[in-house]
């Protein structure tokens, strides 16, 4: 490997370390790193039902809480929406978790289109490391791995523990199983475009 070789990979490590780096901080200047955990407490703390008196705990904040409106009776799902589901999982869900979790900052449904990560488009039955024009690990292009539901589920959990030598690093890992669900059928869908 010539010396600019060995810079240029240098300096694409070291990029991609930084905009792990960026991405991790806005998520937890976004989301907080408690975010989850702040969740779970106002769920704890909060009225079974409306109408109902607040927990004794729940009372120790100085700001009366606002009355939230009466929930309407949610929509049946469309057809289009059950059938875009995979796995059990809402598409339209998935959006969110993707863009949540800072999915989009690396990569793109476009085909061809890399960008920190490697496209998205037709990665369902892909085998791992065959996008054109992007640059995978060696652990990766050996791996195997066929993309699926079960891979994908796994690798948003924490790519290292699948291929420990993945360049990818999550921002925010998926450990919920319902967004882990939403998440693959919104990539199944957006990738099959």
């Amino acid at each position: 490997m010539s010396q600019v070789e060995v810079t240029k990979v240098a300096g694409a490590i070291l990029f991609a370390a930084l905009v792990v780096m960026v991405i991790r901080v806005l998520s937890n200047h976004l989301f907080g790193a408690e975010g989850e955990g702040q969740m779970e407490q106002a769920a704890a703390t909060a009225p079974a039902k409306p109408g109902e008196a607040m927990p004794a705990e729940a009372k120790t904040e100085s700001k009366p809480a606002a009355a939230a409106p009466a929930a309407a009776p949610a929509p049946a799902a469309a057809p289009a929406q059950q059938a875009a589901a995979s796995g059990g999982g809402d598409a339209d869900a998935g959006a969110a978790v993707f863009k949540g979790h800072l999915c989009f900052a690396c990569h793109s449904f476009e085909a061809g289109h890399n960008g920190v990560g490697p496209s998205l488009a037709g990665v369902f039955g892909r085998k791992a490391a065959q996008a054109p024009g992007y640059a995978y690990s060696d652990g990766l292009k050996n791996s195997g791995i066929v993309w699926n539901e079960e891979t994908i589920g796994k690798w948003v959990e924490g790519p290292q523990a699948v291929v420990p030598d993945a360049k990818m690093v999550l921002a925010k890992l998926v450990t919920d199983a319902k967004e882990r669900a939403d998440l693959i059928a919104y990539i199944k869908r957006e990738s099959s475009k």
